[in-house]
């Protein structure tokens, strides 16, 4: 689902940066409810999805076509081609390696993953936690 929420945002938004981050905060409830999924995968997932079809609303689409002196068609049907393709490849790539792996992180390495621990501001009333104490200016 990573690459398709983070594609269907780029698309939407014209922005890789945005649709990485968005479609990561988008999934952090998923991870947290299903630990066995590989995150490492997942990012990759999500990295490639966010390449997919460059166009007029990407600030690397037009710095591409100024660089090259190209035309707006002519970028669109160059780099916006290899941009999708390099993303479809990438998927497919991180789909092979989910099969090959077995799709899961089984080992001991990754830790469980809980909202709370990486949105400390989340806490019931907006508090900060306790142990999260002002930086003393020495």
């Amino acid at each position: 689902y990573g690459w398709v929420i983070a594609a269907f945002i780029r698309v939407s938004t014209g922005s890789a940066t945005v649709a990485i981050t968005t479609a990561a905060g988008l999934l952090v409830p998923m991870l947290a409810a299903h630990p066995e999924v590989n995150r490492e995968l997942l990012v990759l997932s999500l990295g490639f999805g966010s390449l997919f079809l460059s166009h007029l609303n990407d600030g690397g689409f037009w710095i591409v076509a100024k660089y090259f002196g190209l035309s707006e068609r002519d970028t669109l049907k160059t780099w916006t081609v290899l941009e999708s393709v390099l993303s479809v490849a990438g998927f497919v790539v991180a789909a092979a390696l989910s099969v090959g792996l077995g799709a899961t992180a089984s080992d001991a390495t990754s830790p469980p993953l809980t909202v709370s621990a990486h949105a400390p501001m989340l806490q019931e009333g907006g508090a900060a936690p306790a142990e999260a104490a002002p930086v003393s200016k020495a």
